[in-house]
């Protein structure tokens, strides 16, 4: 065992509100744990904490570092992390890095246009990061209260005061996230489809690119993913479907029915048992954004009341958190590959220090 144990408090998020803490040293708790659960476990080394979690545990949403006083007492922000494990970890920070860098590509050419567009995606990608994180922080809060009154039973619904911060943050993270799609819009319109698109009209929104593309002969890669992922079913029209329902028709929690929180434990590769919550978004958000178009959903209260309490065994779409996490993770690759195809080439930024002042050279 690797006895070098680094100064860090890590805290796995994962789905359903559940923590996998690892202070200095090899023990790993879990927080909530029920009395079914396995409360702890022990690392052979630092390194083997992401991989034992994803592989064997249940999906990592992100890893919060704890290595200085001042974030214990509250007065920095904790190092927040989404995580990705197929992608290799980090890839909102390696989008964060690549974005900058291409920043500091564009300062060196004094293209300031250019750097405030790059600058704006690296905005985008951290606020999106951090509605993520506040996000799985509440549904900790409300996976903690339940269990900690004991009130946790798999398969029951529920709502407390916790709930409503889960209702919020999903719609914030929505928010974030559509502001992020319409970055990497204007940016590929700019920079990456300028030649093709051939107009003098500025294109802001990623849905005005689409119908650009739309009426244009382009074989370029990244209009080709842009029509795939913005037509049918393609997963950034399905997140800008719940993003306008959540911003222009309805609370996602009462999109369809009154929507509920719902207990839920699952096993891991092992078969122990853990706790955790989901809310549920709407399974179809198209077809909920056309029916609420008409300004209908429900003709009387007793409708309503059957929808919402009488048929609980209905296709609920997924889960808030992990969808979210998804959508972040898509955004991040349409990132990374919209960089790839810059006129700009990324530049690390470098320092010097002249009359005692720190300069960026």
């Amino acid at each position: 065992m690797d006895r070098e144990w680094p100064t860090a408090l890590r805290v796995a998020h994962l789905k359903g509100g559940l923590r996998a803490i690892n202070s200095p040293g090899p023990q790993v708790e879990f927080i909530p744990f029920l009395p079914e659960s396995p409360n702890s476990f022990n690392l052979e080394e630092y390194r083997h904490l992401h991989g034992i979690l994803s592989q064997h545990v249940s999906t990592v949403v992100g890893m919060e570092f704890v290595t200085h006083q001042m974030q214990v007492d509250g007065h920095i922000p904790t190092e927040w992390r989404p995580y990705y494990w197929k992608d290799g970890g980090d890839l909102a920070h390696d989008a964060t890095v690549l974005w900058s860098n291409l920043a500091t590509g564009g300062h060196h050419l004094d293209n300031y246009p250019f750097v405030d567009l790059c600058r704006r995606v690296v905005f985008q990608i951290e606020a999106a990061s951090w509605r993520l994180y506040e996000l799985s922080e509440s549904y900790h809060k409300e996976l903690v209260n339940i269990v900690a009154n004991d009130k946790f039973k798999d398969g029951q619904r529920i709502e407390t005061l916790n709930s409503f911060f889960i209702y919020l943050a999903t719609h914030s993270f929505l928010s974030e996230a559509a502001t992020l799609r319409d970055y990497l819009g204007e940016f590929t319109a700019k920079y990456v489809l300028n030649e093709y698109l051939n107009n003098s009209q500025n294109i802001r929104l990623m849905s005005t690119l689409r119908a650009e593309i739309a009426k244009k002969e382009c074989s370029h890669p990244v209009a080709a993913e842009i029509s795939e992922i913005t037509n049918g079913r393609g997963w950034l029209k399905e997140m800008s479907a719940y993003r306008d329902l959540a911003v222009h028709y309805t609370p996602l929690a009462s999109a369809e029915k009154r929507g509920w929180i719902k207990q839920k434990a699952f096993t891991d590769t092992s078969k122990r048992v853990y706790p955790s919550i989901e809310f549920s978004l709407p399974k179809d958000p198209h077809k909920v954004k056309e029916i609420r178009s008409t300004g209908k959903i429900f003709h009387s209260a007793q409708e309503w009341l059957k929808a919402s309490f009488l048929e609980d065994e209905v296709e609920h779409g997924p889960d808030a958190l992990l969808y979210c996490h998804r959508a972040l993770g898509n955004l991040c690759r349409l990132a990374k590959k919209i960089a790839g195809h810059s006129p700009i080439l990324p530049k690390q930024a470098s320092f010097r220090l002249e009359n005692g002042n720190l300069r960026r050279t």
